[in-house]
């Protein structure tokens, strides 16, 4: 689709590698994209959370239509050590 004339502007979301694929191939027309690549959404724990939501959201984030999205849960920055232990107890 980057490289056919029809197109006049090209809208992609997922990994780096094929984004860098549409992008060279929409750059031999000057074409526009844009691109949304590799997403890395974290769920951040503050200390005054309510713990039993903060598990529920982050299972939900990550396995919400099977990771297949752009903000997909892939990482979980807690705020203080008292907190992770009290998520791993």
């Amino acid at each position: 689709m980057a490289n056919i004339l029809l197109f006049q502007h090209i809208a992609f979301t997922g990994s780096s590698a094929t984004g860098s694929k549409i992008m060279t191939a929409a750059a031999q027309l000057v074409k526009p994209v844009s691109l949304e690549l590799g997403g890395k959404s974290p769920i951040i724990v503050f200390e005054d959370v309510d713990l039993d939501k903060a598990a529920e959201w982050t299972i939900f984030g990550c396995f919400w239509t099977n990771g297949q999205i752009c903000s997909a849960t892939s990482r979980l920055i807690v705020h203080l050590a008292s907190v992770l232990t009290s998520i791993l107890s």
